[in-house]
């Protein structure tokens, strides 16, 4: 399934992560302020949070010039991590295309 990032905020509803508490701002399509790092303290608390939630991770990816956003917690070619209110569907494989993000 391919999503807007709109689309996904209004479907999955990402959380904001509480390490950015700078990044929050009344604009609930800002992308900054869901974002979780890959290393450091960012990463031991999505780890932290994902040992019983695995459905709610996902993960920002570049493949070359090329970026999405994909269900489940990835290690190659990662950028970001996000965590989201609304679990994903296992079976299903998801999109989120930031060529298409306004």
């Amino acid at each position: 399934m391919e999503l807007t990032w709109e689309a996904w905020v209004d479907l999955f509803g990402p959380i904001r992560n509480p390490l950015r508490e700078e990044a929050f701002n009344d604009d609930k399509y800002s992308e900054e302020q869901y974002q979780f790092e890959t290393f450091g303290e960012e990463l031991e608390k999505l780890q932290e949070f994902a040992k019983d939630k695995q459905h709610v991770i996902w993960t920002e990816i570049c493949e070359g010039a090329d970026g999405c956003i994909i269900e489940g917690m990835h290690l190659v070619n990662r950028m970001l991590y996000y965590i989201t209110e609304v679990a994903f569907i296992p079976t299903e494989h998801y999109t989120i295309d930031e060529y298409k993000w306004t």
